[in-house]
C-alpha cells in the first residue's frame, strides 16, 4: 500500500522572514503545501511566489492576529480587530456564539 503525506506550513505571507523560511522548505520538498494569510505584511509577495513556483496554497483563516498589510481596507481591519479582541478575551469565547459579532464574520 502506498500513500502520500502532506506537510502543510502555516502563516505563508505573515511576514518576509516567515514566507522566506517556508519557501526554502518548499524548495527542499520538506513542505508540500502552505496556508496563506491575507492582509498581512508579506501576503502580496507570497501570493506572487506561490504563483511563480506552483506552491500549493490554501486559505489560512486568521481570527486573532491583527492584519499588518498596508492594502487592508480599514473597515475589514476594524472587523478583524473586534473579532480578535473577543476571541482572545477568555478561552470559552472561542466556543460561545456572540450575536453582536455575527456581522463581523
Amino acid at each position: 500500500m502506498t500513500g502520500r503525506l502532506i506537510v502543510n506550513a502555516d502563516d505563508w505571507g505573515r511576514d518576509v522572514r516567515t514566507t522566506d523560511c517556508i519557501h526554502d522548505c518548499v524548495g527542499r520538498k520538506a513542505v508540500s503545501a502552505v496556508s496563506a494569510m491575507v492582509f498581512m505584511e508579506d501576503s502580496e509577495r507570497a501570493a506572487a511566489l506561490a504563483s511563480e513556483y506552483g506552491v500549493d496554497a490554501g486559505l489560512h483563516l486568521n481570527f486573532t492576529s491583527p492584519f499588518t498589510g498596508s492594502s487592508c481596507p480599514a473597515a475589514i481591519a476594524e472587523r478583524q480587530r473586534r473579532i480578535g479582541a473577543y476571541l482572545r478575551r477568555h478561552r470559552l469565547a472561542q466556543v460561545v456564539f456572540n450575536p453582536v459579532l455575527a456581522d463581523a464574520f
